[in-house]
C-alpha cells in the first residue's frame, strides 16, 4: 500500500496479480501513470485516491474486485477502461473524476453482488463530464437481493443511455441474469 508519495510521477507494479484486502494507494498528488499489467484480483476496495495529476491508469488483467470499485479524486484522467472485470462484489462508484469523459467495462458481468441495499452503482456530478458509459451484454446482475442504479449530472450521450435502460430491462430473471427491480 504505497502512500504519501507526493513526488512520484510513475508507478509500475508490473509482479503485482493479488491484493488480499483493499488496494487504496493515496496521497499521490503529482503522479501521472499508474500501471498494475498483471493484477488480476482485489479481495476487498480498490480505491485509489488523491492522484489529482494521473491521465494514465492501467489495469488490463483486473478480473475481479471483492468489494467496492471506487476509484477517487483524479481529476485529470480523461478515460478508463477495465477491459477484463466480471465481477465488483459491492458498489461500482468513481468518483471526484471531474475530467472523465469515457468509462468502458466491456466484460462487466456481475456488479453489487453482495449488497441487501443501497447503490450498485453511483455516477454523480463528481463524474459530470461523463458522455460514453455502456453496460454491455455480457451483463447479468445489479446488485443481490437489492441496489440501486443512481445516476445524476452526468453528461451521458443518448447512446450510453439508451444502452443502460435496455441493459438493466434485460436482467428480467432470464437468459442466466438476475433480476433487477
Amino acid at each position: 500500500n504505497p502512500n504519501s508519495m507526493t513526488a512520484l510521477t510513475n508507478l509500475s507494479l508490473p509482479a503485482l496479480t493479488t491484493v488480499g484486502t483493499s488496494f487504496n494507494p493515496s496521497s499521490m498528488a503529482a503522479l501521472t501513470n499508474l500501471s498494475v499489467p498483471a493484477l488480476t484480483t482485489v479481495g476487498a476496495a480498490f480505491s485509489p485516491n488523491g492522484m489529482a495529476a494521473l491521465t494514465s491508469l492501467s489495469l488490463p488483467a483486473l478480473t475481479i474486485v471483492g468489494t467496492t470499485f471506487n476509484p477517487n479524486n483524479m481529476t485529470a484522467l480523461t478515460s478508463l477502461s477495465v477491459p477484463v472485470l466480471t465481477t465488483v462484489g459491492a458498489a461500482f462508484n468513481p468518483n471526484n473524476m471531474t475530467a472523465l469523459t469515457s468509462l468502458s467495462l466491456p466484460a462487466i458481468e456481475r456488479i453489487g453482488t453482495s449488497l441487501a441495499s443501497g447503490d450498485a452503482i453511483n455516477i454523480s456530478t463528481a463524474v459530470g463530464a461523463l458522455t460514453s458509459f455502456i453496460l454491455p451484454a455480457t451483463l447479468k446482475q445489479v446488485g443481490g437481493t437489492g441496489g440501486n442504479v443512481t445516476i445524476t449530472s452526468a453528461a451521458l450521450n443518448q447512446t450510453s443511455v439508451d444502452s443502460i435502460l435496455v441493459r438493466l430491462a434485460s436482467l428480467d430473471g432470464t437468459n442466466g441474469t438476475t433480476a433487477f427491480n
